[in-house]
């Protein structure tokens, strides 16, 4: 009778034992995932939450990114939409708290001049003219410059798509446009397509630290130098200065080397 107790006890204390196992895993995977959408996934979000900008400096000397603009043309939408309520702020306050994180993400010492204009308001332009008028300061300014265009996304209008559509005429992909959004989703037109430089995204989606810190990236720098125009960022190029007609992988060696899968070839020079 004592030895079957004792089992009976053991039988127990291991079943408790699992028990809690499997109560400390859920803890932790739960904790994981409200964590993820605190801290990244914006459609979580009931608002802006805490923001601690993430240094990208690490990244782009790593990587060799190349800063590609030395001066940001803000235009501002100071319309009467941005006096509206937005996930319990106005819009203008909305966007005044995104253009600081904006501003925090960029690197310290990194030389960036700017110039704001305003668009949409009482005695300002409309947004379709102020792009023109940023377009020519852009060829006035000797720093290399571009645009980023802070609005409700009811102003992408027939008007002001024609006027991107004149620019890109005139000026080709020397000319890069970042639009961030606020307001109704289903306004979101599209003010550039997938060929034009440039980003076109929602203030909800960069509100975050990390999808800050990718669009702050867009928008400043070059992608990552590829010396021997091989389709190898120099900093994944571990056989650099690769000749033309060489079949290569993906470390940009050619395939007779260590790793020799998978490959393709390198026809002429990209540049």
């Amino acid at each position: 009778m004592p030895n079957l107790q004792l089992k009976q006890q053991s039988h127990f204390v291991k079943r408790y034992r699992i028990f809690l196992w499997l109560l400390m895993v859920c803890f932790l995977l739960f904790g994981c995932s409200r964590s993820l959408k605190r801290n990244d996934d914006y459609r979580h979000q009931q608002g802006l939450g805490y923001f601690k900008a993430i240094d990208i400096k690490p990244v782009l000397q790593q990587q060799n990114y190349q800063q590609e603009f030395s001066h940001l043309i803000i235009l501002k939408d100071s319309s009467l939409s941005m006096f509206h309520k937005y996930k319990g702020y106005t819009k203008q306050d909305y966007f005044e708290i995104i253009n600081e994180r904006i501003m925090k993400t960029i690197p310290t010492d990194m030389e960036l001049s700017q110039t704001v204009i305003l668009f949409g308001g009482i005695n300002h332009k409309s947004f379709s003219e102020i792009l023109i008028d940023a377009a020519i300061l852009i060829r006035e300014l000797s720093d290399k410059s571009t645009i980023l265009v802070l609005s409700d996304w009811s102003q992408i209008n027939n008007f002001s798509q024609d006027s991107v559509d004149e620019l890109n005429h005139v000026f080709g992909n020397d000319l890069c446009i970042n639009m961030v959004g606020i307001g109704n989703v289903h306004q979101n037109n599209t003010l550039t397509d997938w060929t034009n430089c440039g980003q076109q995204v929602s203030a909800d989606s960069i509100s975050t630290p990390i999808r800050m810190a990718d669009f702050v990236r867009k928008m400043l720098f070059s992608e990552p130098s590829d010396s021997d125009s091989d389709g190898i960022y120099d900093y994944m190029d571990k056989c650099p200065e690769t000749k033309k007609n060489t079949v290569i992988n993906w470390s940009g060696c050619p395939t007779d080397s260590a790793k020799s899968h998978p490959y393709y070839q390198v026809l002429e020079n990209l540049n």
